[in-house]
């Protein structure tokens, strides 16, 4: 993009950061985590039918053992 810094901040990223890395070798990541809790407790808000709570950790569970 020709820019010094680049801000992303999408959570499925974390998943792909060996591309990433792969694709820019001398980048430098930050990596922010929310606390678990916190971010099952969004999802499971954010959609209680797709996303029941006991679906909600487990799949948090899932993401932050991934990353």
């Amino acid at each position: 993009s020709g820019k010094d810094f680049v801000v992303e901040k999408t959570p499925a990223n974390a998943y792909m950061y060996r591309r990433l890395r792969d694709c820019w070798p001398d980048a430098r990541f930050v990596f922010l985590l929310r606390h678990p809790a916190s971010i099952a407790r969004s999802w499971h808000e954010s959609d209680p039918v797709k996303r029941p709570h006991e679906r909600a950790v487990t799949d948090v569970l899932r993401y932050v053992t991934a990353v």
